[in-house]
């Protein structure tokens, strides 16, 4: 039977070929996202370990709250007193030890912001030629006085920036002049994985970026020859006794821990990786069913006579599933490498969108990645054709005899039942979810309504495929009546190829829904809560030195300048967001409507919390809110007012002071200004972006530009989506080609009569085309409904996230239904051109 199989694998190469493709791309996509990140998992783990190669023990902070809190995100950690340094270098063992000071610092160069990418900015301390550094200097010397930095070696090259240049840094709070004085590279790279490293003398690293000069982020050690990290780590903890604000750990550990965070950050980029491709995978079985339950219909005398023969019925499945399985395993191989391939290409893209100055490993392929996609491939492709093979079993021997035997099929009866159930189920789950906010309830019900549809796509396509078909005779004669006749004629195989299409554009659509309904509710939100006329932000999401509200505000026409910071704290076990507000003036620049108390309670270091929060927490004026900071620790705050609810604002509003107590990052996220009634707008403006025009990293926007680029960056991460969605789009259009083409192997008797009664090749042309454009359209039509409703469901569901607007982008929406015509266009080309250039007598002569 194994070898029946492959030869009944070789003997069709070109129809399984198509079939092979979808899986092949499916493949690719899930062996593409795990070498991908395998290899940037790799990276980063190389540059931790080069960052502390020469160290032996790290003391560093606790944190008060955990990335597992409720929030999710990690906070600042304790400060390490230099007392603590003094202390681990007298610890019997120890070498040499360092502290490290790290923060938030970026170059201004002749009005350029210094940057690569959206990768970060770094402020250091410069340790010395301590074996502990991994900064090493290249060219000039180190910094010794305060203003004088060195900066990376991909930085320099990139700005062009030499030795002597003066430039500012703006570091935690204001900007600072200095003078470049050394360029660096980090390890044996140019740069820290992209990232901008300035690093000044350690006193003035200490007074900048953690704004005290006896404190140090981290303290490291290097251990003595013969003495290890863990007999180290314990004489370390040994005379750090009695502070459990310290950990010590050891190198390895302390490099696992850090590559650990990025880890569990880059786990949700693969998750949405695996996603997409699932869908891939999800719509390849539609094509890989259609292959098979087509070519078993084609072979039935073939089958037939093997059955005469004596074959038994589970060998006749086994043949047809081990057909299934060669090709699913020569799938899995190519698939698995198209998918290095993949991940080698967007391993590129990244390094490019770095600037240059991420150098990865090789591409990283693991055992388990070979494992998967072999799996993948195989098992998905046995699961589809396994229907078919049962069907194939059943063929009786004596069709061996016959010229017009028919497999049967289940009756349209039943699956509709089964259909309609589904769809009811799925349905009610959704509601349920939706009203709930319980997401396994939308995800069943979400899958359980597809399944539904599917189940009823038969029973549809007739009034659906008839409907837009009576158009084509009336356009385009005979061909378009025979092609509106050929969609119909097996329902059950053009809502299988249309299906597959319908998932695409369902998914198409539900994201542009939801995408377009989060502009608009944006948008709402910014009407409703913003009362100012300027907003003023950093590029790349950068933090805003504070020195810009104090200059703005001396700007002619300004009435109002308010600060906002932000950052956590913990409200009982839950971690939860806060807000830093300039006191004096937050009433001006945000509509907020007090129920209770006063703006001006922030100024005595109350809090303010919105309506929801008082009302779940049974707040009011004057009760006691027990916080926790993480720098800080537990506090006791004083309600001073309840504010309704403003999406802008949060649940917590302190006033500045109250904040810069509490956290030691001070910069503001957003600065907003609100003009004077008497002055001119247009004035204001350009006074305000007089006074920006030295701080190239600032953004000036007024409330309807502000808008706009909420809905870029909305419509960007759209992009990245649908742009994972096409893959999806191309596997379904194969779909289509495929079971054309097979058609086409099936009616070629019936063409070859067609041809000989008088059928020009143009008419056979424009029939398969035809046909292709209808049943594309039907699973364009269903994807678009479909979308339709699972958008304005996702809409509902996350109207407790601040998605209060349904909207729907009609545009989009016909667009879809256009993608899917030219999709039945473009498909049909191969299929009719080769039905149209079949010999007449050898297809009538065709058994």
């Amino acid at each position: 039977m194994f070898r029946l199989a492959l030869k009944g694998a070789m003997a069709r190469k070109l129809r399984l070929a198509l079939t092979a493709v979808s899986i092949i791309l499916g493949v690719a996509f899930v062996s593409g996202t795990y070498v991908l990140t395998d290899t940037l998992n790799a990276t980063f783990e190389r540059i931790f370990c080069n960052a502390e190669s020469g160290v032996s023990v790290v003391v560093r902070g606790t944190q008060a709250f955990t990335p597992g809190d409720n929030g999710g995100g990690s906070d600042e950690r304790a400060l390490v007193p230099d007392s603590v340094l003094q202390t681990v270098r007298h610890v019997p063992g120890v070498s040499s030890a360092l502290g490290v000071a790290t923060g938030f610092a970026q170059l201004v160069y002749q009005g350029k912001a210094v940057t690569n990418g959206g990768a970060p900015n770094f402020g250091s301390a410069w340790a010395g030629n301590d074996p502990a550094n991994p900064v090493h200097v290249v060219q000039g010397r180190p910094p010794v006085t305060d203003g004088e930095v060195i900066i990376d070696e991909h930085s320099a090259h990139k700005f062009s920036i030499g030795l002597g240049a003066h430039a500012d840094a703006v570091v935690e709070g204001r900007s600072v002049p200095v003078t470049i004085v050394g360029i660096t590279r980090f390890g044996k790279d140019s740069s820290l994985a992209g990232a901008t490293l300035t690093t000044f003398n350690a006193h003035q690293a200490q007074a900048l970026l953690l704004g005290r000069s006896d404190v140090w982020s981290t303290v490291q050690a290097t251990a003595a020859a013969g003495v290890s990290q863990e007999v180290l780590a314990g004489r370390v903890t040994q005379a750090l006794a009695g502070q459990p604000s310290l950990q010590v750990l050891t190198q390895k550990a302390y490099v696992k821990s850090e590559s650990k965070q990025f880890k569990d950050q880059l786990k949700f980029f693969n998750i949405l990786l695996l996603v997409f491709a699932f869908i891939a995978v999800f719509v390849a079985v539609f094509i890989i069913f259609n292959t098979f339950t087509v070519l078993v219909a084609q072979r039935t005398r073939e089958l037939a006579l093997l059955r005469a023969l004596g074959a038994a019925r589970r060998q006749i499945m086994l043949a047809v599933i081990g057909e299934a399985a060669i090709v699913g395993i020569f799938s899995g191989i190519v698939g698995l490498g198209g998918g290095i391939l993949v991940a080698a290409g967007l391993r590129a893209l990244i390094e490019a969108l770095s600037g240059g100055g991420l150098v990865t490993v090789g591409l990283q392929v693991q055992p388990r990645t070979i494992i998967i996609s072999l799996v993948v491939g195989t098992l998905v492709t046995i699961i589809a054709a396994v229907v078919p093979a049962v069907r194939a079993s059943r063929i009786p021997p004596v069709a061996a005899m016959r010229d017009d035997f028919v497999l049967p099929t289940a009756s349209l009866r039943r699956r509709t039942r089964l259909g309609v159930a589904a769809l009811v189920i799925g349905a009610a789950l959704l509601a349920s979810g939706v009203k709930n906010g319980t997401a396994w309830q939308i995800g069943i019900g979400a899958l359980a309504m597809f399944r539904g549809d599917v189940a009823l796509s038969p029973l549809l396509s007739r009034p659906i495929v008839g409907g837009v078909g009576k158009v084509l005779p009336r356009v385009w004669g005979m061909p378009g009546r025979l092609a509106r006749e050929n969609a119909l004629r097996s329902p059950r195989r053009t809502a299988a190829t249309a299906s597959a299409l319908m998932i695409g554009i369902a998914l198409t659509t539900t994201m542009s829904i939801m995408a377009a309904s989060i502009v608009t509710s944006a948008n709402a939100q910014i009407d409703k809560s913003v009362g100012a006329d300027f907003i003023i932000t950093a590029k790349n999401f950068g933090p805003v030195s504070d020195s810009v509200a104090q200059q703005v505000a001396q700007v002619p026409g300004v009435g109002a300048v308010t600060s906002f910071k932000e950052g956590a704290m913990k409200v009982g076990s839950s971690r939860t967001q806060v807000q830093g507000v300039t006191p004096e003036s937050v009433a001006q620049t945000l509509r907020l409507t007090l129920l209770s108390g006063s703006t001006a309670a922030l100024k005595a270091g109350q809090v303010l919390v919105d309506k929801d929060t008082a009302k779940d927490k049974h707040l009011h004026v004057g009760s006691p809110l027990p916080v926790t900071f993480a720098l800080t620790g537990k506090k006791t705050l004083t309600v001073g007012g309840v504010f309704d609810n403003n999406p802008i604002a949060g649940a917590y509003l302190i006033g500045t002071s109250t904040y810069n107590a509490n956290f030691r990052n001070r910069l503001d996220i957003v600065v907003a200004v609100k003009a004077d009634s008497a002055s001119s707008l247009g004035d204001v403006r350009a006074g305000l972006a007089q006074v920006l025009k030295p701080l190239p990293t600032m953004q000036l926007r007024d409330q309807s530009e502000f808008k706009q680029n909420q809905k870029r960056q909305i419509n960007q991460v759209l992009s990245f989506v649908l742009a994972l969605l096409v893959l999806s789009l191309v596997i379904a259009w194969l779909g289509i080609v495929n079971t054309l083409a097979l058609s086409v192997f099936e009616r070629t008797r019936e063409i070859g009569l067609l041809r000989a009664v008088g059928m020009g090749t143009r008419q056979v042309r424009r029939m398969i085309r035809l046909e292709a454009v209808v049943i594309a359209l039907f699973g364009a039509l269903l994807g678009v409904a479909l979308g339709i409703g699972y958008g304005a469901a996702l809409v509902q569901a996350l109207h407790s996230q601040g998605v209060t607007e349904t909207s729907f982008p009609y545009g989009q929406l016909i667009a879809y239904l256009v993608i899917g015509v030219i999709a039945g266009i473009t498909a049909a080309w191969w299929p009719a051109r080769r039905a149209s250039r079949l010999n007449v007598l050898n297809a009538i002569a065709t058994d």
